[in-house]
């Protein structure tokens, strides 16, 4: 296990117990998180610290004991990720730090649009939006394939040349 990643996993966690205030305390900042749904926020922390460490394991330096010992490792730590760092436990940490990023005006502000029929379209749609976004994404991937195809071939070319030195 990579102490790296331990460290990170471990500040990650002392943060989320840093605040002992309750979420009562901050209402209107809970409904604000809500409506921009904070906890998908987590759930994307904790991809990246697992996905970090998962490309932090090198198989090719490793015998196979070696990367069976660091895969059980890994779904360990996953385990202890996923029962500790819930949002439960974070919920007071993200409310503070709303509050520190946006003003007390800019969030009555956002919370008058969330609850307006069009913040409220914009909730409901946004799903819709983010999957015909992506699509228009992947589909503009032609526009660069021929780019894309020259800068292979200039590599292959400068490849080849390296070998017949």
């Amino acid at each position: 296990m990579r102490i790296r990643f331990l460290l990170a996993v471990a500040i990650v966690f002392c943060c989320s117990y840093s605040y002992a205030e309750s979420v009562s305390e901050h209402k209107e900042t809970e409904e604000l998180m809500q409506y921009m749904e904070a906890n998908k926020a987590l759930d994307y922390v904790k991809q990246q610290i697992l996905f970090m460490m998962k490309a932090d394991i090198d198989e090719n330096k490793m015998t196979k004991e070696e990367i069976g010992k660091e895969k059980d490792n890994f779904r360990k730590l996953e385990e202890i990720i996923n029962r500790e760092l819930t949002w439960g436990k974070v919920r007071t940490s993200f409310a503070l730090i709303f509050e520190e990023v946006f003003t007390e005006s800019e969030r009555a502000d956002m919370l008058n649009f969330f609850r307006s029929p069009a913040g409220i379209a914009y909730k409901k749609k946004f799903p819709e939006l983010t999957l015909k976004l992506m699509d228009v994404g992947q589909k503009s991937i032609v526009y660069i394939l021929p780019a894309l195809k020259k800068l292979e071939e200039e590599e292959g070319k400068k490849f080849k040349e390296k070998q017949n030195e």
